[in-house]
């Protein structure tokens, strides 16, 4: 298995060498990337058959720039991938973490821009989440270092790596990760200096927030993620550590919406908290805040309001965010205070 690895890296160097050699013959003569890879199988073949390649150092020679180069590292990256223990495995994921984030820091670099593939970067992205899934939580998360080491300044490309995590984790069984990773993220999230403009002009700030508060398409019906069993009060903390703003209260009213129903109704009780330590007002001045807020209340206080109103914290909490909502101009908010504040006896007569 080593031996294919290493013969694949060689076969991309030799590749590359004639492409280099190509430009130099005249357009018309020049051969196609086909002709030139089967040129090189019978030398390929070889070094796998007579074992006298160098996987080591062929693989760190491997070129990720060029297609020949990571037309061989996906099949590098699907071989090693079935054996996680080899240190050659490790080695490698390791190297394709930090060269992504070198392609992300180059791609800054308006005074020397680069074409970049990015169809091999997400690809590349998908099969190195992949990967440190299936390990223990200290190796994933030194391997995940460089991504972590990238949230202050390329939100686009780590979010996309955390909604990957997260779709994996909807597919494991048993053990996973998956909550130390996401911990890991959302402690560095909060460290950012964007986690500060958060309610600015530029939305695209606020988009690792929203995926690590599971800001992802679920599937319609969804009401509950069974992964998060365990795990909700880190999203309740997550909340409580964050600015108390506009984008952040939005994104976890979003959260509570779609898969989030298991946490409440104590996640009445934190939003509650969050109003009283915020501007309320500016805090729900986003519509689909207020309308997830409206849903949520609806549900509880039509449906379920004896479990509401037998907690004294639940029901303060409940009254302070219908009145804030009031107070933002909701009339749906009106009416349901008025219908939770009436004794249910008197609701019947």
């Amino acid at each position: 298995m080593l031996r294919c690895v290493g013969a694949l890296a060689r076969k991309a160097q030799l590749v590359g060498e004639l492409i280099a050699s190509e430009k130099h013959r005249p357009y018309v003569d020049r051969r196609q990337p086909a002709d030139l890879e089967q040129s090189v199988l019978p030398e390929t073949r070889a070094l796998i058959t007579g074992g006298s390649v160098s996987v080591e150092t062929e693989v760190a020679q491997l070129d990720l720039r060029d297609w020949p180069g990571q037309e061989a590292a996906r099949a590098i990256l699907a071989i090693l991938f079935y054996c996680p223990d080899e240190v050659m495995a490790q080695d490698v994921y390791g190297r394709l973490a930090r060269q992504l984030v070198e392609w992300w820091e180059a791609a800054r670099d308006r005074t020397n821009p680069r074409q970049r593939n990015y169809e091999f970067e997400y690809e590349c992205m998908k099969r190195f989440a992949r990967f440190v899934m299936r390990f223990p939580v200290a190796t994933a998360l030194a391997m995940c270092e460089p991504l972590l080491n990238a949230v202050d300044e390329d939100l686009r490309e780590v979010t996309l790596f955390v909604t990957d995590l997260v779709v994996i984790e909807d597919q494991v069984e048993g053990d996973s990760p998956f909550w130390d990773i996401w911990q890991a993220f959302a402690d560095r999230a909060q460290t950012t200096p964007w986690i500060q403009r958060l309610d600015s002009r530029y939305a695209s700030d606020a988009e690792l927030l929203h995926t690590l508060f599971f800001g992802v398409p679920w599937k319609d019906g969804v009401r509950h993620w069974r992964r998060l069993e365990g795990f909700a009060d880190r999203v309740d903390t997550l909340f409580e550590s964050l600015p108390p703003c506009a984008t952040v209260l939005e994104a976890y009213c979003r959260f509570l919406y779609r898969i989030g129903e298991q946490s409440l109704p104590h996640g009445f009780v934190v939003i509650a908290k969050r109003l009283q330590v915020g501007d309320a007002r500016q805090m729900l001045s986003k519509d689909n805040t207020v309308f997830y807020l409206e849903s949520l209340l609806r549900r509880f206080i039509y449906s379920e309001p004896l479990r509401l109103k037998s907690n004294a914290e639940v029901r303060s909490a409940v009254l302070t965010i219908l009145d804030r909502l009031v107070d933002s101009g909701s009339s749906a908010a009106y009416r349901m205070r008025d219908d939770f504040v009436t004794p249910i006896a008197q609701q019947h007569v």
